[in-house]
């Protein structure tokens, strides 16, 4: 498929806005022990969600700010998505507010192994998506196909640049919404 930068950027920046004012608007107006209430033995709480997508940022915006940054890159305004970009995006897309497809996270993934405190979770968050924001601006002119990140599941698969902010995006909406439906399920309680 093949995808104008014009159109995706703006996009992807307007979902990511989206996600900004949830964590504004509801992560910010709980209180940090609330973020830690886990619906169900074995399920992740709201702060782990969020955790787990800073383990994701940790692992790709360096190599996505590498490669963004770098002088001389070539100008262009399109972009064939490929094979293992749609599969990742399809895989990781919420369809009608659920989650398709449920599947285990990678070891190294796992936000149960993190050190960070609860508000360094949410700062580190923060930043991270604006970082992302920015990164996606100055990606307008670039080429998103030929720009390669490494995939974090192992350094034979790599996507184009655009399929790695698009999984990106869509790994974000994934677990924002199992957040929502943490913190549904703890307004119960309350």
């Amino acid at each position: 498929m093949l995808i104008f930068n014009h159109e995706l950027i703006p996009e992807l920046r307007e979902k990511l806005q989206n996600q900004m004012k949830f964590i504004h608007n509801e992560i910010d107006a709980i209180p940090l022990d609330s973020l830690e209430f886990r619906p169900t033995n074995g399920s992740w709480s709201a702060i782990e969600c969020l955790e787990h997508l800073n383990l994701a940022f940790d692992w790709y915006i360096p190599r996505i700010r590498r490669n963004v940054l770098r002088p001389n890159q070539k100008e262009h305004d399109s972009y064939a998505t490929g094979f293992f970009g749609d599969r990742m995006v399809s895989s990781m897309e919420p369809e009608h507010g659920e989650i398709k497809y449920p599947m285990k996270t990678f070891r190294n993934m796992n936000p149960q192994r993190s050190k960070r405190s609860r508000s360094e979770t949410i700062t580190k968050f923060k930043d991270y998506m604006e970082e992302f924001d920015h990164l996606l601006q100055k990606s307008l002119e670039l080429d998103l196909g030929k720009i390669r990140v490494k995939s974090a599941i192992g350094n034979i698969l790599r996507f184009k640049l655009g399929d790695c902010y698009r999984f990106l995006n869509a790994h974000n909406e994934r677990h924002l919404l199992q957040c929502k439906k943490v913190l549904k399920v703890l307004a119960t309680y309350q």
